[in-house]
């Protein structure tokens, strides 16, 4: 059961999209699979924003497009190593009782990433006490 939980609290934390009754019951999306995709956007990505850089520093799509980065950056942190993330996340923010920006700083992701994984995996918790 414990292999079992692990998965769903996995897949709900880093695929949030997919339902519910496919975490418990259907086939797992493998993470791995979408990190090629992933790269391929932040590279198409990047070479937008040095393009906009270079003609236009104050255009308003560059602050759009660093987000943008950062955000599939960090969903490949999430894809190269979930499980050492989502346990450093737990163990730092719960048992060292440090703060977003401590444990973020500490496992190389943003704060917001960290703040948004404790609100799914507590999501998560209630809804898998509400099905058992």
């Amino acid at each position: 059961m414990v292999t079992r939980d692990f998965h769903y609290l996995l897949a709900a934390v880093a695929c949030p999209a997919h339902s519910e009754a496919d975490a418990w019951h259907g086939p797992r999306p493998n993470l791995k699979e979408s990190a090629p995709k992933k790269i391929a956007i932040i590279t198409r990505l990047c070479h937008e924003y040095v393009a906009l850089k270079r003609s236009d520093l104050r255009h308003p799509r560059l602050r759009i497009l660093e987000v943008e980065i950062q955000n599939l950056d960090t969903q490949l942190c999430f894809i190269k190593r979930p499980a050492e993330l989502l346990v450093g996340i737990v163990q730092r923010y719960y048992r060292q009782n440090l703060d977003s920006v401590e444990t973020g700083l500490a496992l190389g992701v943003k704060p917001p990433a960290v703040r948004q994984t404790i609100w799914r995996l507590h999501r998560t918790w209630k809804r898998m006490r509400h099905h058992t």
